[in-house]
């Protein structure tokens, strides 16, 4: 075991399953962890029918082993391409299943505190992914959801933006982790009710502001927002609010849990 997995303040899990960018997924996880001091699990599923399509039982189970071999030695060498002689620790596995119940069953053993995952835009030019909508479901941890073709080069001194009126402690020390080599301001966006004249106290102090009241658009003037002040990576803390923004925007989502 290095020194880096003896130290690390986090754990990052990285879900890859049918996408065509994969090593953009493994590479901004990388960046993150660089940032926030984390170590790296990377589990990739793979439909077993995907890989055998219509075999004899014999044909398919020699199909898998082929296809097995040549998976991992592909992500061995992205790996280690990516690691660049660092002692940052990377495990991977490799699974051929159902995805959801695999990665169900993963994140109840390994307990991750940030779990990212990549999405898919449609053949009709809209996001939709019934993964990343199950994993944002059912994970009790954060999950950060990017576009399969979005490259972070750094995740410091990063245009963070944030949505709502309170962050709980643990996902502030993560916002804190990714702030700590940037100067620059904290963007709020606040979707404001009707009926309240509630003004949240901000956990930051270099801050600038953007509200919207409450209504059938203010979803869409938000996603227009987020996109137009440059913010490079939304902190979502209601899973209700980052399920719409992951199918409407094309800024990364760091749902918070």
């Amino acid at each position: 075991m290095s020194p880096k997995s003896i130290t690390a303040k986090y754990r990052v899990t990285v879900l890859l399953e049918g996408l065509k960018n994969s090593e953009h997924i493994v590479a901004n996880a990388v960046e993150m962890a660089r940032t926030i001091n984390a170590t790296i699990d990377i589990l990739q599923v793979k439909p077993a029918i995907d890989v055998v399509k219509r075999e004899s039982q014999f044909s398919a189970l020699d199909t898998i082993y082929k296809d097995d071999r040549k998976t991992r030695s592909k992500m061995q060498r992205l790996i280690q391409g990516i690691q660049k002689g660092e002692e940052l620790p990377i495990n991977y596995t490799l699974v051929y299943g159902n995805a959801k119940s695999t990665i169900k069953e993963h994140l109840v053993q390994e307990h991750p505190d940030i779990v990212v995952l990549g999405k898919r835009r449609s053949m009709l030019g809209l996001w939709g992914d019934g993964l990343a909508d199950f994993v944002v479901s059912e994970a009790n941890t954060n999950v950060l959801v990017m576009d399969e073709d979005h490259k972070f080069h750094t995740f410091k001194d990063l245009n963070l933006g944030f949505l709502g009126d309170e962050v709980q402690n643990k996902g502030l020390e993560i916002i804190n982790d990714l702030k700590r080599e940037s100067e620059k301001p904290m963007r709020l966006f606040r979707i404001k009710r009707h009926d309240t004249a509630h003004q949240p106290q901000s956990s930051w102090q270099k801050t600038v502001s953007y509200e919207f009241t409450e209504g059938s658009n203010a979803m869409d003037g938000l996603v227009s927002y987020v996109s137009r002040t440059n913010t490079e990576l939304l902190c979502v803390p209601n899973k209700a609010h980052a399920k719409q923004l992951v199918r409407k925007s094309n800024v990364p989502i760091f749902v918070m849990a």
